[in-house]
């Protein structure tokens, strides 16, 4: 695999269409951009850890080994992702409370009986990005072009069939995160994945009820006391977290590829359109 790069993805195209006529596929996704003819494959992709494609391989075999996967593999999963953010406008929150699951994923699909205790404790020990990302590979979407003579014959969306590993561990996370948004009640601020910001006006006890639903359904979590400053411009947030005098500030876009694979994505369909 090579670094995914405007320069050399124009390389890789030049290659593939002169090593076969002008026949033959790209895959775009958010990750990578694949050359296809056959057999013959290039991978562009962004710098990424190998144990995160180890790990998805491993377990993507473990879950499909699972009989339980049966159960699951062909269902509609349908879950709102970020939704609770919409209607957050810029303001200050002093001594609010977040409550963080940890390991949210891994052990959503523990506690759905689709992994074991070993390939649990595998994920644990990857970084909490690349085992997000090791899991977030099962569903991830593909635009295939396919190149006959040169020209671009036709596209299409490719979705992975092994998109519900992911999809049933996100919506379980986010049953989850509704039900701490219920018990919470108008202290609630909002949530995020596997977090959930809640106003310092929160009764103890409703803390306790949360953590004790986190408990019952198989889930850790951490609580911490920060400061929360969120400036909103149209449909971008702005949120900063500040603990102990240090910040995190993360910013959202709704977008869901790459700007350099949506550029090409874009350039791709300008050129089917000229053609057809």
């Amino acid at each position: 695999m090579s670094k995914i790069t405007a320069e050399n993805i124009d390389f890789m195209e030049e290659w593939f269409a002169e090593k076969y006529q002008g026949n033959y596929q790209m895959h775009i996704s958010k990750y990578s951009v694949r050359f296809v003819n056959g057999k013959d494959k290039v991978v562009l992709c962004e710098e990424m850890n190998p144990e995160v494609f180890r790990m998805y391989n491993k377990l993507k075999k473990h879950i499909l080994e699972n009989p339980k996967w049966q159960d699951i593999k062909e269902s509609r999963i349908r879950f709102n992702g970020y939704d609770n953010k919409l209607f957050l406008d810029t303001s200050n929150f002093k001594d609010c409370i977040n409550i963080d699951i940890k390991g949210a994923y891994p052990s959503a699909l523990l506690s759905l009986g689709l992994i074991n205790d070993n390939i649990y404790q595998q994920l644990l020990r990857l970084p909490k990005l690349d085992r997000l990302k090791a899991i977030g590979m099962s569903a991830r979407k593909s635009c295939v072009f396919n190149f006959k003579d040169g020209v671009i014959d036709d596209y299409y969306v490719l979705e992975s069939d092994v998109k519900n590993i992911y999809f049933a561990a996100a919506y379980k996370v986010e049953v989850m995160m509704n039900e701490l948004k219920a018990i919470a009640d108008k202290h609630f601020i909002f949530t995020w994945v596997d977090g959930i910001f809640l106003k310092p006006t929160i009764p103890e006890v409703r803390l306790d009820k949360m953590i004790e639903v986190l408990n019952r359904n198989g889930f850790s979590s951490t609580k911490m006391v920060i400061d929360l400053d969120i400036v909103r411009d149209g449909n971008k947030l702005n949120i900063k977290t500040i603990k102990d005098g240090s910040f995190k500030e993360f910013k959202f876009r709704d977008i869901y590829f790459k700007k350099i694979n949506k550029d090409l994505i874009e350039k791709l369909h300008q050129r089917y359109c000229e053609t057809h």
